[in-house]
């Protein structure tokens, strides 16, 4: 089961970042993760050829990075599926078919979740612009 309790997006993690806490690049948050996003999609595509290959070492080190990168990021329910996969290859244990897929629909997870996220905070910033404008 490739389900995970871990949420797909946790934007608490980027926002205490000390450059985007205390506001002095505010475009940090939106490179770092059109940075991850890239190479996420990189790693993924690059892990199912791994998968295709039989090439485990270069499957270990991919999902390895994944989990550190996606977990840094926030996006919680990847880095938990590339820890399970992570896992069960240096258990020894042959990787699962679906693997590389299964990484994908956690990335798919995460990009809607980040645009709720981005959508909901840009309504919240427009509210609170239109309720400053009139007071």
């Amino acid at each position: 089961d490739s389900t995970t309790d871990e949420p797909a997006y946790e934007p608490s993690l980027l926002a205490s970042l000390p450059m985007v806490a205390d506001g002095s690049d505010p475009g940090f948050v939106a490179h770092l993760l059109a940075q991850f996003d890239q190479q996420a999609a990189q790693d993924i595509s690059a892990a199912a050829q791994a998968v295709a290959d039989g090439d485990l070492a270069t499957l270990q080190r991919l999902v390895h990075t994944l989990k550190g990168t996606a977990g840094q990021v926030g996006a919680l329910a990847l880095a938990s599926e590339a820890a399970r996969q992570e896992a069960t290859l240096r258990a020894g244990q042959p990787p699962e078919a679906l693997a590389a897929q299964r990484l994908e629909q956690q990335l798919g997870a995460y990009r809607a979740a980040l645009a709720r996220h981005t959508h909901a905070a840009a309504a919240g910033a427009m509210s609170t612009a239109a309720a400053t404008a009139t007071a």
